[in-house]
This record gives structure tokens, sequence and C-alpha cells, in this order.
């Protein structure tokens, strides 16, 4: 069954360094079958409507194990090919469950999006019309492990998949195993070892020797710095799809947010644009995501290169609020931090107090003109949008 893995920050705690766990959205399409009428939503057989073009529907009736209620409420059905139409999409009454009502007809294909767990895989179902049916989802949880040796260049199968080959150090990263027992092949030449392990949420690191001569001291520089789950501020991030520096930190380092290793000088928006004076809503003086999201939402959202440069980093990033610019900006202890950071990675150092520069906020003032930082005095001060400023982006985790 085709999984498309997706990376999440949900965080767990090893022994020595951290991992960062990874979930599946998988629909079983094994599970499909009809069931009693109301089983689960308590609503009436004969209440499934027809579709736009008068055909009848069926109900199904979406189980996801392992998802909150609300999380279930943001799940989209996404209609492979033409010809059926999706009539109700809600959360079922009690339980974690969705209600779809969609056209009946054979060889009906759809697959579930979340936009923080992503795509699922794709079912065929045949559909008959006024009939309920019963399928099952859930969201697995996938641990990064490390494998570590006492062989260098041997090849490691986790239940006879192959992962990799141990290297210089004797370790082999695997990004990641569904949490359980699983058995450890290990084949070096003509050599075979066999071991059982045990994947946890609270053990990374798993000794498999073939020799009975582990190594005393295993260098753990080639693991990813994405096994890294709790931060401190001036951090240096890499999960593998993003790369910053820590500058806010909450939940016990566990979540936060980054900054870009790199600035520009952009507009707040083009000489054109401000001239139509258009107000657009970026009100939040905390949430620079809300924000870049409003102005990026607008048909002419081109015309805002701020917002477009940050937003080209992915979807996740955006021009900081004010508040979250005066935090990184102006407080010294965080400042100095980030920058020791962006000098050892190659980053473009942010300016410090006392120089001549300013940094645009994506927060508005409520008029045509947005907040900014002024470095030299330290302040916040409202400008035309057309002027060009530096612009760093930030990214949440």
């Amino acid at each position: 069954m085709k999984r498309l893995l997706l990376l999440l920050l949900c965080f767990v705690v090893p022994v020595v360094a951290m991992a960062q766990m990874q979930r599946t959205f998988e629909i079983d399409a094994e599970s499909f079958a009809p069931v009693q009428q109301g089983a689960l939503s308590g609503v009436a057989i004969d209440k499934i409507q027809l579709d736009y073009s008068k055909r009848p529907c069926a109900r199904i009736k979406l189980l996801v194990d392992r998802m909150s209620r609300e999380d279930i409420a943001n799940i989209n059905v996404k209609i492979v090919g033409g010809n059926v139409a999706l009539m109700k999409r809600e959360v079922a009454i009690e339980g974690n469950g969705l209600i779809i009502e969609l056209t009946a007809k054979p060889q009906t294909r759809f697959y579930l999006h979340h936009d923080k767990f992503g795509n699922s895989n794709e079912v065929i179902l045949n559909l008959e019309g006024d009939t309920e049916y019963r399928l099952d989802a859930r969201l697995n949880y996938l641990q990064p492990i490390v494998i570590i040796t006492d062989v260098v260049g041997a090849d490691v199968y986790v239940d006879k998949e192959y992962f990799g080959v141990t290297g210089a150090d004797y370790v082999l990263p695997i990004s990641g195993v569904t949490l359980g027992v699983h058995n450890i092949r290990i084949v070096y030449g003509t050599e075979v070892y066999e071991q059982l392990i045990e994947v946890r949420t609270d053990n990374i690191y798993h000794k498999v020797s073939m020799r009975g001569n582990l190594p005393q001291d295993v260098a753990m520089q080639s693991v990813p710095s994405y096994y890294k789950s709790t931060y401190n501020v001036g951090d240096y991030y890499d999960d593998g799809t993003k790369q910053g520096v820590v500058f806010d930190v909450w939940d016990g380092g566990r979540h936060g947010k980054i900054v870009s290793l790199d600035q520009v000088a952009e507009q707040w928006c083009t000489k054109e644009q401000h001239k139509k004076k258009i107000v657009v809503g970026a009100s939040s003086w905390s949430d620079g995501k809300a924000n870049t999201d409003k102005v990026m939402s607008r048909s002419d959202s081109a015309e805002y290169s701020a917002f477009v440069w940050c937003r080209a980093k992915g979807q996740d990033w955006y021009l900081p609020a004010i508040d979250e610019l005066k935090l990184l900006l102006l407080d010294r202890s965080v400042h100095d931090a980030v920058n020791r950071t962006l000098y050892e990675h190659g980053g473009s150092a942010l300016y410090s107090s006392g120089d001549s520069a300013w940094y645009w906020s994506s927060t508005e003032d409520g008029k045509f003109t947005a907040w900014r930082v002024y470095m030299y005095y330290g302040n916040t001060f409202s400008l035309d949008k057309s002027f060009t400023y530096y612009v760093r982006a930030v990214s949440a985790f």
C-alpha cells in the first residue's frame, strides 16, 4: 500500500541525541464494508441525498484512529477523476469519524488531504446508491532510529527491507520505522547476524553487534541534525527540509520559531500598489503567518515583494509580525545568540543596534503604512509600504 511520509514537528526524547517522529496518514482499503444503518452517525439511511445530477449517493463513515476531532474537521476529500460529486463532509456526532456522501458508482477513486499531515494513499471503491459503508483510516507513527554495529560497510535490513550500509563511524541512521518489535539483519560478506529490537519513543540508538565487539566511542557526526527535538535560542535547526536559527522556544524547547539564514532588501509592496491605498488586513502584532497568509491569498499577491520572498522558501515561511521582529532584533540576548550561529553556518548576520538599518514586519498600522524596526535607535516606526528595507523570513517548528 502506497504511503506518503510526512514530517511533523512531534518530538521524543532519546538517550544521547534527539529524534523527530514521522507520521503516515493511511486509509485501510481492506476495512471497506457495508455497515448497519445509523451505526455511527445516527443519520437515517433514507436521508442520503441525490447528487447535483440526481444520481444516487452513498455514505461512507470514515473512522480515523489516532487523530483528534479538531484535526479530523480539517480533512479534505479529494476526488480523482471526474463524474463524482462530493455532497457532504462533516465530523461524526460521536467518536473520531468523518461522514462523507458522494456519487455512488463503481471504481470511485479518492484520497484524503490534511494541511498538517499531507495526503493519504488513494483508494478505489465500488459504491452502491443509498448504502452506508465503513472505512478505516489512521495516523501511523514512525520513529527514526540509529543502528550501531561493530562492522563498517555492513548491509542493514529491518524486517527484510533493505535500509542501507553502515558508515565509517559504524552508524546507520534510519529515517523511520513503526513502533514495536522488529528484526534487524546485518549482512557483511558471508556473515549474517539477526537481532530483535523494540522501537519505542524513548530509545533511539540500537546496538546490534555482529562480532561482540562494539566500538566504545561511536562518532555521531553523521547523524542528521533533525534527530534533535529540544532546542534553545541560538541553536541551528535542520529538520531535513528547512534550515534556520532558533530565536524563540516554548513547550520545553520542543516547539519554537526559526529565522532564515539569509536576508534580502525588498519593498513591503510595490509603489503602484501602495498608491492604491489598500489596507489588506495584516493586523496581527504577534502572528506573522496569519498576516502573510492573508496577503498571499490575494489575487494581486505578486505586488507584495517582501511576502513573496518569504513564502518562496516554503508554505510555512512568513514575514514576521512586529512583536516577533522586536524579539529577534531588539532582545539583545536573542539577537547575539542568533548572530553567533549565523556566523558559524555561513548565514547573513542580523544588523545590530547602532547600525543604520531598517527591517520590515508584516504588521500594518491600520492605515496605508506598515511597521518596521530601525536598528540605529532600536525603535519601531510605521512608514510608506513602498520603501525598500531588509526582510528576514520566519518559520515555526
